[in-house]
């Protein structure tokens, strides 16, 4: 009778210490998720754009400033203030990319 009574604690302990060892697990887990991903979701982007202005409207040109010059955007707005695209009737905002060795132009409208 003492041995059964010993059998039953011994089966006892062994499903406690699975049930600890899961809730264990379970936590670690969620704990390697939140440092993946939580942290993500909790720190502050890098900003790499960089915001210029050109003449009396004060026309906004926006680019990435790890991606492409200040020599070459001065260069653009440049051409957009010969070609009468930057006027003074109302200011302009463009958006400028460089995808596969060329320079994309992007305009917001406002209306």
């Amino acid at each position: 009778m003492n041995q059964n009574n010993t059998s039953k604690q011994s089966a006892g302990l062994k499903a406690k210490n699975r049930k600890l060892a899961v809730i264990f697990s379970l936590g670690t887990i969620a704990i390697a998720l939140f440092l993946i991903f939580g942290l993500g979701l909790f720190s502050k982007p890098k900003v790499l754009q960089t915001m210029l202005a050109y003449g009396k409207m004060k026309h906004e040109v926006t680019y990435d400033k790890n991606n492409i010059t200040e020599e070459e955007v001065n260069y653009l707005a440049d051409g957009l203030t010969k070609a009468h695209f930057f006027d003074e009737t109302t200011t302009k905002f463009v958006y400028i990319k460089r995808s596969a060795k060329r320079l994309k132009l992007a305009y917001l409208l406002t209306l």
